[in-house]
């Protein structure tokens, strides 16, 4: 009796030492699969994950892009951005959707609760261009924030561009654009590209 459980036992060692080996074994298989030769750079994984963003559409971005003022805050709104509307030339695009950017914008440099009357413009009001500016496109979408240390004025200007390219006549740059002294004041603006 004892030889015969001697005997299971050591086939049981045996048959997991086998199975231990062999888990090891897949795991390590399963790691130089997912890294890939060295020679080829890149997995094969991380290629088909990323987003190429110099398609055609994204492509076709690149050019400047203007506008007239399609809204702005009600309630004593200063109409500024009317007279000045923005500007942006996007130079090139990579494929990782990072840009370089121009843009002209008028700058509120005023409170919009000091406003007591609808304005053609108030004192303040900045027009101002910024060269080479960094962006990144992500989902037809990409944002400026310039801070205030850059600005003529006294908070950071925020400019939020959604692409959209489903409009049958020409895609168009929807545009946002915060700025102002204690309280933004918001302009909203719908580009074409000029060139």
């Amino acid at each position: 009796m004892d030889r015969l459980f001697l005997h299971y036992k050591k086939q049981y060692v045996s048959l997991t030492s086998l199975l231990v080996f062999t888990m090891l074994l897949m795991l390590f298989l399963s790691g130089c699969m997912a890294s890939g030769p060295a020679s080829s750079g890149a997995s094969s994984g991380a290629v088909s994950s990323a987003v190429d963003y110099s398609t055609d559409a994204n492509v076709e971005l690149v050019g400047t892009w203007t506008g007239k003022l399609a809204k702005t805050d009600t309630n004593y709104a200063c109409y500024g951005a009317q007279q000045n509307p923005i500007e942006i030339t996007i130079h090139d695009i990579d494929s990782l959707g990072k840009m370089h950017v121009d843009v002209k914008v008028l700058f509120h440099g005023h409170a919009r609760n000091d406003l007591t009357s609808d304005v053609e413009s108030a004192p303040g009001d900045n027009y101002q261009e910024f060269s080479d500016l960094l962006t990144t496109l992500e989902n037809k979408k990409f944002k400026l924030t310039i801070p205030e240390s850059d600005i003529q004025g006294a908070r950071d200007l925020e400019i939020k561009a959604v692409y959209n390219d489903s409009y049958s006549t020409a895609p168009q740059l929807e545009v946002t654009v915060k700025s102002g002294v204690k309280t933004y004041t918001t302009d909203e603006f719908m580009l074409t590209k000029v060139e």
